[in-house]
């Protein structure tokens, strides 16, 4: 016997349709709430295959799933104005979806490569007089944590997240007579995301990262705590005393600057000797011999 058409009446259709919406709400919630759990990643820091690939691997063991990535990374993919790189990333990509990790994927706008800051020196940051913010002295970068601290002037610039270990050596500096300069917003919080449960991890100036402020201050803090001052620059020019007959300069600027100097010179890096002065093309180092 064949079965007969199937009829629905008007109620049955509307219960079909509630049921269905109910379904697609439901759908929708579940996946309004799932929580994301990652981090910002920057591969392009070295471009290194295995490691990135292990990266990947630790990030899926840890449970994230999802990153945030691009940002930051304007001159890894076009390295030259024009020449354009992105075979490198989309091997990233591939590995984060193999591993189930979604991807956040910034516009990389900033930091500009240095390429276009050599085409278009206006787009430098400057203060309000036009001046490029940097400060020449003589200085290490370091992991806080793992240093000595064989110093006398510490800067923390604007360090929003530090861990237990790190807020303690800076305690620890600062106990043992230590000068500790930090911007605003420093030490916020530790690694678990509190607020610090005493004081800040130092005895600090929490001020804006402003050249106009720093500058004075380090000036006299240079003074104060007999610091030994960088080689003698223009505006312009970073420089390190590597010994006592090699320096290292950087010029910053957009435009030629003369180094004052009495002795004669060999520049190491482009092979040529100096009598008296010599000027660094703009955005390029120089390495320094003093003659006897």
């Amino acid at each position: 016997m064949r079965p007969g058409p199937l009829f629905y009446s008007r109620q049955n259709i509307m219960k079909l349709q509630l049921l269905i919406g109910i379904i697609v709400l439901s759908l929708e919630f579940a996946n309004a709430q799932q929580l994301y759990v990652g981090a910002n990643y920057h591969p392009h820091d070295d471009k290194n295959a295995e490691k990135i690939k292990r990266d990947i691997e630790l990030m899926k063991e840890a449970g994230f799933t999802v990153v945030r990535m691009g940002h930051l990374a304007w001159d890894s993919y076009e390295p030259a104005e024009g020449k354009f790189d992105f075979a490198w990333f989309d091997q990233v990509m591939d590995g984060m979806n193999k591993a189930g990790i979604k991807v956040i994927l910034d516009l990389a706008i900033r930091p500009a490569p240095l390429w276009l800051h050599h085409k278009y020196p206006s787009m430098n940051i400057t203060d309000a007089n036009g001046n490029v913010l940097y400060r020449n002295m003589d200085a290490r970068v370091l992991e806080i944590s793992k240093s000595t601290l064989d110093y006398k002037l510490l800067f923390v610039p604007g360090v929003a997240v530090m861990d237990k270990a790190t807020a303690d050596k800076v305690r620890e500096f600062v106990k043992n007579g230590g000068t500790v300069v930090m911007t605003g917003n420093s030490a916020i919080v530790d690694e678990t995301g509190q607020v610090f449960a005493s004081t800040h991890p130092g005895i600090y100036v929490g001020l804006p990262a402003n050249g106009e402020i720093l500058n004075p201050l380090l000036d006299d803090l240079i003074s104060e705590l007999s610091l030994r001052k960088g080689p003698a620059v223009p505006s312009g020019v970073m420089a390190r005393q590597v010994d006592k007959d090699h320096f290292l300069y950087l010029n910053v600027s957009g435009e030629p600057k003369e180094i004052q100097q009495q002795k004669r010179t060999h520049s190491v890096l482009f092979n040529k000797d100096y009598t008296g002065n010599f000027m660094p093309a703009p955005y390029e180092p120089e390495f320094i011999e003093i003659g006897n």
